[in-house]
């Protein structure tokens, strides 16, 4: 399974102004990593990249029919959240599997959810601004550890 799987991570709070090339940014990914083999495609759900990285993988499923979206929550509580969204329940319920990398959220649960999504992937795709610390530059630097390929989506260039 782990030669087929892309991951992806990112910012929740993309900024507005590059929602449009953010969104193609990702579709090209897809594509490329679709492309190179890849037919799993592993997403949070987390506000932001996690979400607009669901919804791109959805609209392409329609397009190229060996491609599958799967859910990698971080905690067992958001999936009733996720089902409340009026955005996020036909995305969650386009995924193939929904899993759980905890079963409450905890301070720890987007580092655990990482882990779990770089345990099963090859390939990473990461919506970056540069930050030095948080979420996103530690899953950056746990697939760069493990020998990960992470492809960059830079933001504000």
């Amino acid at each position: 399974m782990k030669e087929i799987t892309c991951c992806v991570a990112g910012h929740r709070d993309l900024p507005s102004g590059e929602m449009e090339e953010i969104q193609e940014a990702l579709e090209r990914e897809v594509r490329q990593a679709a492309a190179d083999g890849y037919t799993c495609f592993l997403t949070n759900f987390m506000e932001g990249t996690g979400l607009l990285f669901a919804y791109t993988v959805a609209q392409l499923q329609q397009e190229i029919a060996d491609i599958r979206l799967e859910a990698v929550l971080p905690y067992n509580d958001m999936r009733e959240e996720l089902m409340e969204n009026e955005t996020a329940r036909p995305l969650l319920l386009a995924c193939a599997d929904v899993q759980f990398s905890g079963e409450r959220r905890t301070k720890n649960s987007d580092s655990v959810n990482h882990k779990e999504q770089l345990r099963r992937s090859s390939r990473m795709i990461v919506v970056f601004d540069g930050r030095e610390a948080g979420g996103t530059v530690s899953a950056i630097r746990m697939a760069h550890l493990q020998r990960i390929q992470v492809r960059e989506i830079p933001l504000g260039l």
